[in-house]
C-alpha cells in the first residue's frame, strides 16, 4: 500500500474551507469535523487514483462542492438568492490557494 502524504499547506487550505463555510454569514450549519476528515479522505483517494503520493489543491478544490454543499444549512435568506453549490464555490474563489514554493 502506497501512502499519500498531505502538505501542511494543503492541509491548512482544506481547513480553511471548511472553517470559512462554518463561519460564513449566510450558513446555519456548517460541515462538522467529520466533513472536513471526508475531504481528506476523498482527496488522498483521488490523488492515489491519479498515481500520485501527494495530494494538491486542485483535489481539494475537486471534492469540496459535490463532498461539503449538501452538508450546508443555509439562513432562510441564503436559500433564496443562492444555493449551496454555489455558496461553496464562492468560498473557494475567495480563498488563497497554496502554491508550491
Amino acid at each position: 500500500m502506497v501512502a499519500v502524504s498531505i502538505e501542511d499547506s494543503v492541509e491548512n487550505y482544506l481547513l480553511d474551507v471548511c472553517d470559512a463555510l462554518r463561519a460564513h454569514r449566510d450558513v446555519e450549519i456548517g460541515p462538522s469535523p467529520r466533513a472536513t476528515l471526508a475531504v481528506l479522505k476523498a482527496a488522498k483517494a483521488r490523488a492515489w487514483m491519479q498515481e500520485r503520493t501527494y495530494v494538491t489543491p486542485e483535489d481539494v478544490k475537486h471534492l469540496a462542492t459535490p463532498l461539503l454543499a449538501h452538508r450546508l444549512v443555509l439562513t432562510l435568506e441564503a436559500t433564496l438568492k443562492l444555493s449551496n453549490e454555489r455558496l461553496v464555490q464562492q468560498v473557494l474563489d475567495s480563498l488563497t490557494v497554496p502554491t508550491e514554493v
